[in-house]
């Protein structure tokens, strides 16, 4: 007798730690511990044959004066998960079924899809990372430009002036107040030698900034990431591409003055420095990436990169030009430096946007909903991507679980609880 109420009560613990018995379940959830009667007898069960495994789906005990809550299955059983998960607002219920219209046009679900990725990678804050460094590396790489320039091109002043005006040229309007405040280094070859390197040397921030962002928004894996190594031999690729970036306009402004004057010539110019641009933000979207991407899944998206840049110059000389004017009799020099950080920031984030576009086109992680739960197929995908990106080292494997109320869907759920009239 004794013997049977051992295995009885060890069933019991057995069901209630696993809680994987919907029956148990069931018991535990609407009646919850129940003092025996047989406490008394000071008998303990035998456990030594349960496991009890940290599942996500295993249920903790109620407190003492908290009752036990309705689960979600349990609710769908008895035909009343509208009451359980409550019928969605007014508010709710138009922004959910706005979403479903945007889930099935993909000229809206693309768009949307793109933006909840740029958030969900915290990419807004990897560009302004990305500004960061990009401010403090712009000083040192104009010295170094600049000093190169004066002792390789000592003999020709004029395509001095040409080249460091290309330079300058990307940052509208402020583009002489910095050469202004810009000199080439001076001394014997050593020390400008060794001045330059160290300059190059902080300048590198802008690279490495530059690839861990662009490896968060492609979600790769930490322990797929190149050596620290790689990654400065990488940082130092950035910085040769920006000064092919001005070598290349200055080429194009000479080839189209020589050619023609007037709107034949600006036209050439614009459409060369798409041409040029294009393909070194192809050469960046590689060089940035750990992993090796191929030309037809990045060609889109440094295409719209493109135009973002030469659009952000165009509006950009606009608007700076006018706002300058007056920040500056204000704020002096300290204004140069915040439209030039502020510059660089809006550059970071469509830099980053088209990468996001590549990523969301490549891997079809559209359409993603606005209201969760439910979570639909593309952001199971972009959740499952997240959690790999953790990975750190090669002897671990990730497991991820999604729980059933990421199926709940309170629109279905508020028709299916809504009695219906035998009459009609």
């Amino acid at each position: 007798m004794l013997k049977d109420i051992e295995v009885a009560q060890s069933v019991r613990v057995a069901l209630l730690v696993h809680a994987k018995d919907e029956g148990a379940k069931y018991l535990y959830e609407h009646h919850g511990f129940v003092e025996s009667p047989l406490a008394s007898m000071n008998l303990k069960p035998d456990t030594s044959k349960v496991i009890i495994s940290p599942m996500a789906n295993s249920f903790p005990p109620p407190k003492p004066s908290q009752e036990p809550s309705r689960s979600t299955e349990g609710a769908q059983d008895n035909g009343t998960i509208g009451e359980a998960a409550g019928h969605p607002g007014r508010i709710e219920s138009a922004i959910r079924r706005a979403d479903r219209f945007q889930q099935g046009h993909g000229v809206f679900g693309f768009p949307f899809a793109v933006i909840q990725k740029f958030g969900n990678d915290q990419a807004g804050a990897k560009a302004a990372l990305v500004a960061y460094y990009g401010l403090f590396a712009l000083f040192p790489l104009l010295l170094v430009f600049t000093t190169i320039l004066g002792y390789a091109l000592h003999d020709n002043k004029k395509l001095q002036e040409d080249l460091i005006n290309s330079a300058l040229g990307n940052f509208p309007i402020i583009g002489p107040e910095l050469n202004s405040h810009t000199h080439a280094l001076t001394g014997s070859v050593g020390a400008v030698v060794v001045g330059s390197i160290l300059l190059i040397y902080g300048a590198v921030g802008l690279g490495l900034a530059t690839q861990s962002a662009m490896n968060v928004v492609w979600n790769i894996p930490y322990v797929r990431w190149p050596s620290i190594y790689l990654r400065y031999l990488r940082a130092l690729g950035v910085l040769i591409l920006l000064a092919l970036s001005t070598i290349g306009v200055t080429v194009l402004t000479g080839f189209a003055t020589l050619v023609s004057h007037g709107w034949i010539a600006r036209v050439l110019l614009v459409v060369g420095s798409l041409v040029v641009n294009f393909g070194l933000i192809l050469l960046a979207f590689n060089l940035t990436t750990a992993d090796a991407l191929k030309w037809r899944e990045i060609y889109f998206g440094a295409a719209l990169a493109t135009v973002f840049w030469q659009t952000l110059q165009l509006i950009g000389s606009w608007y700076i030009g006018r706002e300058l004017q007056h920040a500056t009799n204000t704020y002096g020099f300290f204004a140069i430096v915040i439209v030039l950080l502020s510059w660089i920031y809006l550059g970071a984030q469509l830099f980053l946007l088209a990468a996001e576009i590549n990523v969301v086109k490549r891997y079809r992680l559209w359409p993603r909903s606005m209201t969760q739960p439910p979570l639909i197929a593309a952001d199971r995908l972009v959740f499952e991507r997240l959690a790999q990106m953790e990975i750190r080292r090669p002897e671990v494997e990730l497991e991820l679980l999604f729980k059933p109320e990421a199926d709940f869907d309170p629109l279905a759920a508020t028709s299916f609880s809504q009695p219906t009239n035998p009459d009609h």
